[in-house]
């Protein structure tokens, strides 16, 4: 057997760490965010506004009604006061974001002059887990 020779071992050598650093760096890709992330929770829940009009009966559309939602939005702050998302309300009054487990204050982006006893909200969300906070939001109409 032949003695291999200094410049074909570092040859050897340095495809060895090449292949390594291949291997460590496509694992870090294939399985780095499950690894690597928090696990995510869900903020949920029901928005209602009212009254829409000064006059009962208040004969409020469909349209009108989804553009009452889409006036107003869902302001999510973490621990730190950082704005960490902000959410629309669906045509539906529902709405929901995904957010890493944690404490977090929700509030309201008001339209007008708008108000809610229900926020600002401390709420908990826990990984996997669903955290219900309903808003009736009160627009001032009389």
């Amino acid at each position: 057997m032949d003695p291999v020779s200094p410049v074909k071992s570092i040859q050897i050598l340095k495809w060895l760490v090449i292949a390594l650093l291949i291997v460590v760096i496509g694992s870090l890709l294939l399985f780095g965010g499950v690894l690597f992330a928090r696990a995510q929770g869900t903020i949920t829940g029901t928005v209602s506004i009212g009254p829409l009009c000064p006059v009962e009966p208040c004969n409020v559309t469909p349209d009108q009604l989804q553009t009452a939602y889409a006036a107003r939005k869902i302001l999510v702050f973490d621990q730190n006061r950082v704005l960490v998302s902000t959410v629309s309300i669906g045509a539906d009054g529902h709405y929901a974001v995904m957010v890493p487990a944690g404490k977090y204050t929700i509030e309201l982006r008001p339209n007008g002059i708008d108000r809610s006893p229900d926020v600002p909200a401390l709420v908990e969300v826990s990984a996997g887990g669903f955290t219900v906070q309903d808003i009736h939001i009160d627009t001032g109409i009389r």
